[in-house]
């Protein structure tokens, strides 16, 4: 070779090297059997200095393509004058050494990698980049195979042609490879036998050179390693399938270990965030009992002041009554997402009307306590005309319970503008649904907390005190799911939000029930009725006596189910109000009694247990009505009023 690099003789050990012939390489430039031309450089400078370079390793391209590490030992050739006139050596075949080297060397920094790097995905970017030193890895994948849903999944895709993160792995090569546990290396032509005989079917675009090696798992192929060329047939040898074949075990282990590690750090960050989420709840269900329970105790204990105005009296009333409406609604949030856990909350469909639904629902918002604190919001209710009066098919109470849920948390972060409240009737693939919505113009939601208001005990601003538990939206969403339907949101911050719970559409089928006349006002004549009041409990009797006071019935008590039962039989009584959780005989245990022994009198079942099983089983089992504590002095009158039919 001369000086300008011009190839001048070769040695007949070339053409078994390279592949090249005598005549096809003399008179070419050196720089084409160079696989990287600018390695030249650097081999030529160490030559200058030196005058002679021995054993200087450098990689070489044979004819069909293939890298080929050479040791080369050469000198200068002087001319008279001294200068360099050409080249002259010899090198022989190292490239089983040096590939042996790499591989050492790319198992240590894959296995350094799985300590250095954040995650999985940054895991296998840096296997592409080592491998990429024995191997071209241009177009390189690894794939994880879920064997649950038959998919393949990658977490880091790098293709000049390509952009896949999921596909079935049924009759594709890369499933192929981990379905057979071998490693799989094919030209374009080599595809037809798999594609005639049915076991691949293309994905993707058809590349010249392909290999796959599985990687194995816990003694089983979970995953593939995938490289594949384009343009270059000749990509790939059966020399580079053994070789990925070796180094798979360690890609194995390596990402087994980063994902285990992952997996590891989800977990614990889940554990605390479940820890401070369990913190803050306590903190504050604390705050939400004893504040209202402060009211209660309190304001009771300034009502029995000598001093008091009848003004002040009605005042703290009012106090100790919304402190217990407070308390009563995180009671049954708490006993709603019990019930939820159990899969205990049934749903009872009935027929009921959606103006009087959602008139009753905004007009009961619009006077309570709530509202008054919020003058500049005004409470807006939309029914399309199409719509009026509209008889439907659903569990009115749960529905009642979502959509007071929503516009109690609307009114909550509302201070200004309007909260609309209304309903369409919308179709998606045939099916019809009710989509019900509450539109505010509060503060907002920030994007990024769009994805937790859903979730329990959260809510957006947890470093900022709001009235709640955190639960009401969770609740509402399992309801809406149990309904058959869901909720949705969309906001922007300062400008509002927007909550879309949608349900099946599901007309009436039958004429809807009237229901029974009812006492409108707080008074109810009972005269010659005697009333016998089964209640262990002093408070609750007294209560009790307190409402019936100006009834004019005649009132017995008895503190014990033994009593009860001789009681009735000593008298029959015209109406039994019967509390469930008795000592001795049970509530359960009485009625049976009492209708075994073929008493027809009326039942009214009054008791703590507040689940809906609860008033079916009591109802099932011999009751006429039923009283969930507590209860006012309206529903008792209107409870007594349907079973003794009084008008």
């Amino acid at each position: 070779m001369d000086v300008n690099g011009i190839i001048r003789e070769i040695s007949p050990s070339i053409f078994r090297y390279s592949g090249y012939t005598r005549e096809e390489l003399i008179g070419k430039p050196v720089e084409e059997v160079y696989y990287n031309p600018e390695d030249r450089k650097a081999f030529l400078s160490e030559l200058q200095k030196k005058g002679e370079v021995a054993d200087y390793d450098i990689r070489l391209k044979t004819k069909n393509g293939q890298v080929k590490w050479s040791s080369l030992s050469v000198h200068l050739i002087l001319d008279d004058h001294g200068h360099p006139k050409s080249i002259e050596g010899s090198m022989r075949d190292v490239t089983e050494r040096k590939r042996s080297e790499q591989i050492q060397t790319v198992l240590f920094n894959i296995s350094n990698a799985v300590a250095t790097t954040r995650d999985v995905e940054e895991l296998i970017e840096i296997i592409q980049i080592q491998l990429g030193t024995l191997v071209d890895t241009t177009n390189f994948y690894v794939a994880l195979y879920n064997e649950e849903t038959g998919m393949l999944t990658t977490t880091f895709y790098k293709d000049e042609l390509d952009e896949m993160s999921s596909w079935p792995a049924a009759k594709s090569a890369t499933g192929y490879v981990i379905k057979t546990q071998k490693s799989l290396l094919a030209k374009k032509e080599d595809w037809e036998p798999y594609y005639k005989s049915g076991e691949i079917e293309e994905v993707g675009v058809p590349s010249s050179a392909w290999l796959g090696v599985p990687l194995v798992m816990d003694g089983k192929a979970a995953g593939a390693l995938v490289v594949q060329s384009y343009d270059n047939p000749e990509a790939y040898s059966q020399n580079d399938a053994e070789m990925l074949e070796f180094i798979s075990h360690q890609i194995s282990l390596s990402i087994q270990r980063k994902k285990a590690e992952q997996d590891l750090n989800a977990a614990m960050e889940s554990a605390r965030e479940s820890d401070r989420l369990k913190s803050a709840f306590l903190a504050n269900m604390s705050h939400e009992i004893r504040t209202p329970m402060n009211a209660i105790l309190g304001f009771s204990e300034l009502l029995g002041q000598p001093d008091n105005t009848a003004g002040e009296q009605e005042k703290f009333i009012g106090i100790i009554q919304h402190a217990g409406n407070r308390l009563m609604q995180i009671i049954d949030d708490i006993v709603d997402l019990s019930k939820l856990d159990a899969n205990q909350i049934r749903i009872t469909n009935s027929t009921c009307n959606l103006n009087e639904l959602l008139t009753g629902t905004v007009n009961a918002f619009r006077s309570a306590e709530q509202m008054k604190k919020k003058s500049g919001v005004e409470l807006k209710l939309n029914i399309p005309q199409s719509l009026n009066n509209l008889e439907i098919e659903t569990d009115p109470l749960r529905l009642q319970q979502i959509l007071d849920n929503l516009i109690s948390n609307a009114i909550k972060f509302t201070h200004k503008g309007s909260i609309e409240t209304g309903v369409s009737l919308t179709e998606s693939n045939g099916d019809q649904y009710l989509e019900f919505y509450v539109a505010d113009t509060g503060k907002g939601i920030p994007q990024d907390k769009l994805s937790i208001i859903f979730e329990r005990f959260r809510q957006v601003e947890e470093n900022e005190y709001h009235e709640g538990a955190g639960l009401g939206l969770s609740i509402s969403k399992a309801l809406a799911q149990l309904l058959g339907g869901d909720i949705t949101v969309t906001s922007e911050e300062g400008k509002g939000t927007t909550f879309r719970l949608s349900i099946p559409f599901v007309s009436a089928r039958t004429t809807p029930k009237s229901a029974p006349e009812i006492v409108n006002d707080l008074s109810i004549n009972l005269r010659g009725k005697l009333i016998y009041v089964a209640e262990d409990d002093d408070d609750s009797f007294q209560y009790i006596s307190l409402l019936l006071k100006g009834s004019e019935a005649e009132m017995r008590r008895a503190v014990t189910g033994d009593i009860l039962i001789e009681m009735i039989h000593d008298k029959t009584p015209d109406l039994l109000l019967l509390d469930i959780n008795m000592p001795g005989k049970t509530g359960y245990e009485c009625l049976k009694t009492i209708r075994e022994a073929g008493y027809g009198f009326r039942i009214i079942a009054q008791t703590a247990y507040a689940m809906a099983e609860e008033k079916k089983r009591c109802m099932e089992e011999g009751c006429d009505g039923y009283l969930a504590k507590p209860f006012t002095k309206k529903r008792l009158f209107e409870s007594i009023s349907e079973v003794l039919r009084i008008t």
